[in-house]
């Protein structure tokens, strides 16, 4: 899963580091970019955050994390932070910046919407942590990671979109972004049912074998 998770995480993880390195060593100004470079220390914070979040939770989710605890709450401390810093500035620049025409207001309403998501799971995740409910801050932290990566599975859906018919209107374009964020959302939600099912199946599993034991005991 790492692997995988890796290939998903380059897409936002190399993009904000070339935005920062853009900014930072004078690159070409264009009408385009102009916004970063009026204010450049959030898109400078987004990207860096980027980058910390997609390639540590490539790791944090796997069995082989929580198989040394330490580790898992050392890359936890500079993950959830990030996740703060990614959904944050995402909404800042989404209110401030004068963003192109080409990404319409339904574009706009979807990056809203999502931000505030990916805030509220990461709270929820720190609160769940706090309560010592470490399945649910698991899959509070999964969902915050799903919605994080989105731009990643973006690129994996525009990109033949592109090909195949050119570049999409304002309209279709809002459209395939936000598929990006709800199949990583959906994919989730899917491994969280997967996973609740196999728990219960091992509970009442448990919960059957205690009568016929004591059955057993009793001589019945």
């Amino acid at each position: 899963m790492p692997a995988s998770l890796l290939l998903l995480a380059a897409v936002p993880a190399l993009g904000g580091v070339y935005r920062v390195l853009h900014l930072s060593f004078g690159g070409e100004v264009t009408p385009a970019n102009q916004r970063f470079f009026d204010a450049p220390v959030p898109v400078a914070l987004h990207g860096v955050a980027c980058a910390l979040f997609a390639f540590l939770g490539a790791f944090q989710f796997t069995a082989g994390s929580r198989r040394r605890p330490k580790r898992h709450r050392l890359r936890g401390a500079i993950f959830v932070p990030s996740a703060l810093v990614v959904a944050t500035t995402g909404l800042w620049m989404e209110a401030f910046y004068d963003l192109p025409a080409y990404d319409g207001e339904l574009l706009s309403v979807f990056r809203v919407i999502f931000g505030t998501a990916m805030i509220a799971t990461t709270l929820s995740g720190i609160r769940a942590l706090l309560r010592q409910e470490y399945a649910r801050h698991g899959a509070c932290m999964m969902r915050t990671y799903a919605i994080g990566m989105g731009a990643g599975t973006q690129v994996l859906i525009l990109l033949p979109w592109t090909l195949l018919n050119g570049q999409p209107d304002a309209f279709m374009k809002a459209w395939l972004m936000g598929a990006g964020w709800v199949v990583n959302v959906v994919f989730v939600e899917w491994i969280l049912h997967r996973k609740a099912r196999v728990r219960a199946a091992r509970v009442s599993a448990g919960v059957e074998c205690v009568p016929s034991s004591a059955r057993q005991v009793r001589g019945v």
